[in-house]
């Protein structure tokens, strides 16, 4: 059966179409008249780049942090504080962003959320035990991470929706893969960022010598500087993503299907996108006036090719279809204010259309990968040095020091100690995670996403499962590098497509933007 299409004049305006179903039509073939849209993008990515920055600067400091204001401290436990706050504060920001993200509209919350960040950037900056301990550092420390924490959470759900709901059918997948490949190029900027700084700073004021226990005192205030000016460069990409969020309208379908507000949801797609026309609608089968001439094909079963998978979608747009929120909303041509969606209309959603399993397969499927990612990834210089080293470590004692993620006979200084857990961390988890995002990119429009994203999840057990056993068996030998390079395979899988930021976040809003 032939694939059914509508063909719409681009010279209509909003006053020739008297019907919302109309309206939707038209706003759907505008938006997917156009391909890859860099400006969407660069809105989205910048956010995300900052937020992935932020997040895992803290693999950068805590060396420092340790040296700094817990030196003899070998439980470890500052740092699980602080990473656990953190993303304590994530999930927060999360939920209450998308929250008001869907009841007062994108743009409204556009910036809100990194000027969130910003703050808890300045002020985590500004973290002081202030005279004689006169203040707790680890208190104003933590208190602005969480609100750091906060605004990074609420920067996930906000960039991947700009993407989604702006993104035409035949590039949406493609541009999320974009934007989650800033995660990857955060996470490296962060270790450049304090590898530079180490190198600028720490060399110019002579910290490569001091390497004793006498040059303790010296030493401080070289290393102190260097974290801060870390932690303080995220506050510049920060204040650049708040300046394209202005770039952009309100998302026509947050206006068309929330506000209720058909007109001006056409209007907003017109002027931004243009009267563009999809090249999927090319041939005149149908009219508006002829609802039973765009009506989806009915023989549609699995679907195994990237073909099948964006005719699903392009249908879907195109069909004159009741909105999600008919049960107890009247579609009307002047704008009314939003109201939280009723249970009637949950219930609707959820489980009559039976939309509840892909929620629950996407969420379960990223809550079980976030133990193996923030496991791996939160105060992972540790981690790394655990895997790096070929010899065997000396036992903890009451004399260890806190800051040295690399003990060993010799004197390591706080310099060395730095620059190490920087490559390590260059070498063995940003090279895969790059990789793995930009191979994604490439490949995401020619393979199926579900078979993506189950053949990833079998692929990183089994590498998570032989990572474990070759570091029992490899570690602290001349065998490290085979762990090393299992552990590279894995940054590389979690990016590629198990990870939930690019593969399980796209299923969710195909679904729903169908």
């Amino acid at each position: 059966m032939p694939r059914r299409e509508l063909w719409f004049n681009p010279t209509n305006t909003a006053r020739h179409l008297q019907k919302n179903e109309e309206k939707r039509i038209q706003i759907c073939q505008t938006i997917d008249g156009n391909n890859f849209d860099w400006q969407v993008w660069a809105v989205a990515a910048s956010g995300f780049f900052t937020d992935s920055y932020n997040l895992f600067s803290t693999n950068v400091i805590l060396s420092s942090l340790s040296f700094v204001y817990w030196t003899r401290d070998t439980s470890h436990s500052h740092e699980t504080i602080i990473n656990g706050v953190t993303l304590a504060g994530t999930a927060v920001g999360q939920l209450l962003f998308g929250v008001l993200a869907d009841k007062f509209g994108r743009r409204k919350l556009y910036g809100w959320e990194l000027i969130t960040v910003i703050a808890g950037t300045l002020g985590v900056v500004q973290s002081s035990s202030g005279v004689r301990g006169s203040m707790s550092f680890m208190g104003w420390f933590v208190f602005y991470r969480l609100l750091m924490g906060i605004g990074i959470g609420g920067e996930y759900p906000l960039s991947a929706v700009i993407t989604a709901e702006f993104a035409p059918v035949r590039s949406r997948a493609r541009m999320m893969a974009a934007v989650f490949l800033m995660q990857s190029l955060g996470q490296l900027a962060a270790s450049l960022v304090g590898l530079v700084v180490l190198l600028g700073v720490g060399r110019s004021r002579g910290l490569p010598n001091l390497t004793s226990e006498e040059d303790y005192d010296a030493a401080v205030p070289i290393v102190d500087t260097i974290w801060r000016c870390v932690i303080g460069v995220g506050a510049f990409p920060a204040a650049i993503a708040i300046l394209f969020r202005v770039t952009i309208p309100e998302s026509p379908r947050f206006t068309l299907d929330v506000e209720n507000n058909a007109k001006q949801a056409l209007l907003d797609a017109k002027k931004y996108y243009g009267d563009g026309r999809s090249p999927v609608a090319e041939t005149p089968v149908g009219t508006v006036d002829d609802p039973e001439s765009v009506k989806p094909p009915q023989h549609m079963g699995a679907h195994s090719s990237r073909e099948s998978d964006d005719d699903i979608e392009s249908i879907s747009a195109l069909s004159v279809q009741e909105p999600r929120v008919a049960t107890t909303t009247v579609i009307s041509q002047n704008p009314i204010h939003a109201t939280p969606f009723s249970r009637q209309d949950i219930t609707q959603y959820f489980w009559v259309e039976g939309n509840w399993r892909y929620l629950a397969g996407t969420s379960l499927c990223w809550f079980l990968l976030d133990f193996a990612f923030y496991g791996l990834g939160m105060n992972n210089p540790r981690v790394l040095a655990k895997i790096w080293t070929s010899s065997p470590l000396p036992p903890t004692t009451d004399s260890s020091l806190a800051w040295d993620t690399h003990p060993s006979p010799g004197n390591n200084g706080i310099y060395e100690v730095l620059k190490t857990d920087a490559i390590h961390s260059i070498i063995t988890v940003s090279i895969g995670s790059v990789l793995g995002s930009a191979i994604l990119i490439k490949v995401i429009n020619y393979i199926p996403r579900k078979t993506i994203l189950a053949w990833s999840f079998i692929a990183l057990a089994v590498l998570l499962a032989i990572t474990g056993s070759t570091f029992f068996k490899a570690s602290q030998s001349n065998l490290h590098a085979l762990t090393i390079t299992f552990y590279v395979l894995c940054q590389l899988i979690f990016n590629l497509g198990a990870v939930p930021d690019s593969m399980t976040a796209t299923f969710p809003f195909a679904v729903d933007l169908n």
